[in-house]
């Protein structure tokens, strides 16, 4: 090609057409190490000496920023606002009418606090990066999934042992669709909530309308998603002991720390 003859465009599509093939690299401002330095008080040296290479270091700071953005997801607060919530509905479980409310109401309160806090998140906007993108070598690459891999899974462990307790304390489980695997139902649920936290900036005024029929005209379509994943994978459980779980409930019940 004449060199004359390059232009920008040129330049533009060649680089799409690298970065496609090999993904667009994480990368650390180099001033970063600087910033860090001087908050603790000490010299770049001695922060860069507690590991074996630049590389090392940088590869710990994507992991811990993924991990943050993880532990994010399902942090203490809204795991322990659910049940605060359910201990205040406790008398409705009394009715199979009250359950379905229960249920819906539940479901769209952490559904809407997920869409609306974490989401909106730089510590998941972080983990979402890390998630997908490629970090400066292979071997950083390989570690970087690998360790968010685990980090999931025991997420979703987290999430589906809280989803199964939920449901059974209000009356309802899992379907045959999902074979009664509430890791399935914690990524499906994940999927949704997730994904339009990722499609919020390029249709920002469609997120934030209101939808639902008469009955419920002020849902967001997070929850309103939310309702139509309930009402596909959701049934009633027969053997379900109102009074038993209404004694649990306002007697209290004990709750476990995340730890992705």
């Amino acid at each position: 090609m004449d060199r004359q003859a390059v232009d920008r465009r040129a330049v533009l599509d060649e680089a799409v057409d690298v970065i496609n093939r090999n993904g667009v690299l994480l990368g650390i401002r180099p001033s970063l190490l600087s910033t860090v330095a001087a908050k603790l008080h000490r010299s770049e040296r001695e922060v860069s000496s507690l590991w074996p290479s630049s590389e090392a270091m940088r590869g710990d700071i994507l992991l811990a920023l993924a991990r943050e953005g993880l532990y994010n997801r399902a942090d203490d607060a809204t795991l322990i606002s659910t049940w605060n919530f359910l201990a205040s509905h406790a008398s409705d479980l009394a009715t199979g009418d009250g359950r379905r409310d229960v249920l819906t109401r539940l479901i769209a309160l952490v559904a809407q606090h997920n869409f609306e806090a974490v989401t909106t998140s730089m510590p998941w906007r972080n983990y979402v990066v890390c998630s997908v993108g490629a970090a400066e070598s292979e071997a950083l690459s390989e570690t970087l999934t690998a360790e968010l891999r685990r980090s999931e899974n025991s997420f979703l462990t987290h999430m589906a042992h809280f989803y199964e307790n939920v449901l059974g304390q209000i009356g309802f489980r899992l379907n045959d669709r999902l074979r009664h695997n509430h890791r399935a139902f914690a990524v499906s649920m994940a999927a949704v909530i997730e994904g339009l936290g990722i499609v919020r900036r390029s249709v920002p005024d469609i997120l934030a309308a209101t939808y639902g029929g008469a009955d419920d005209a002020d849902l967001s379509i997070a929850s309103l998603l939310v309702t139509v994943l309930l009402d596909g994978l959701i049934e009633e459980d027969p053997h379900y002991d109102a009074e038993a779980a209404i004694r649990r409930l306002t007697e209290g019940l004990e709750f476990e720390s995340v730890e992705p």
